[in-house]
């Protein structure tokens, strides 16, 4: 990625919570984002390296709709506040993801 997006958590009900890099590729309409990873690489334990794991893309067009808030499994779990919290659903599941602040969910 020339521009890697903004950084969000993601959460799942039975894994850690992962930081990711994401972000809106109007052009060929699609959400694009990469895990990150710190301390990672080629077996090196450096906790000052940072790299990105591999694409993964949803189409726009395979997305249901956003639920603003703690809506999910995943999210309810969390002790952050529900204005930090957003999902993006599509067929294929949810994608539950947690902001810094209310500012950079919205």
């Amino acid at each position: 990625f020339r521009d890697p997006g903004i950084r969000l958590y993601a959460h799942g009900t039975q894994c850690e919570p992962r930081r990711i890099w994401i972000r809106l590729d109007v052009i060929n309409e699609r959400l694009s984002w990469r895990t990150e990873n710190i301390g990672i690489s080629n077996g090196s334990n450096d906790p000052d390296l940072v790299t990105l794991g591999q694409v993964h893309e949803i189409p726009l067009i395979q997305v249901l709709f956003v639920d603003v808030g703690k809506a999910t499994a995943a999210l309810q779990l969390l002790d952050v506040h529900d204005d930090y919290c957003f999902s993006i659903l599509t067929n294929g599941g949810s994608l539950d993801l947690q902001a810094s602040n209310k500012l950079e969910r919205d």
